[in-house]
């Protein structure tokens, strides 16, 4: 925008909402201050920019972190329901990307493990630092894994990230 557009723009809304000629001095200091104020928009707005590419770079970098992961990732609610699976986890447990979807973690639990499940659940959200083995139903049967977790809090929900580590 040029200043003569700027000062035509001002000159015509005071004209017209306060049926008022503006001075050309007064006009002159409001046409600046905007020049101003649009100066450190724009470069809010370059820097905002740089700040979204670099978070954009960042998260796809944790992601790729989080689905290639040398072990089983599973990230659920505090009952249990499976909101993220990485692909070493959906193949440990040898479900399909959308299989496990609604489902909670429990269903992938042997039947014999599942007491013991429920009970390591509530130890892992009291922010107990331990592991245990549990096992897995998979398509080739029961296979057991190291479990180990950690929680954490989003938008006052808390969420239980396990980790599936294979046994030597």
């Amino acid at each position: 925008m040029t200043n003569n557009h700027i000062q035509s723009r001002i000159s015509k809304i005071f004209k017209t909402v306060y049926d008022f000629e503006i001075d050309s001095h007064v006009l002159q200091m409001l046409t600046e201050e905007i020049f101003v104020y649009h100066h450190e928009l724009e470069l809010q707005n370059h820097e905002l920019k740089r700040i979204q590419r670099s978070l954009d770079e960042k998260r796809v970098f944790f992601q790729q972190v989080f689905h290639e992961a040398p072990v089983g990732y599973v990230i659920v609610d505090d009952g249990g329901a499976i909101h993220h699976i990485n692909e070493r986890a959906k193949n440990q447990i040898n479900t399909q990307s959308d299989d496990f979807k609604e489902k909670k973690i429990q269903n992938y639990i042997s039947s014999e493990g599942q007491d013991d499940f429920y009970l390591a659940m509530k130890q892992f959200l009291k922010g107990t630092d331990k592991s245990y083995v549990f096992s897995f139903k998979t398509h080739e049967g029961n296979k057991k894994y190291i479990v180990s977790a950690s929680t954490f809090k989003e938008n006052n929900e808390k969420f239980v990230h396990l980790s599936l580590t294979n046994l030597p």
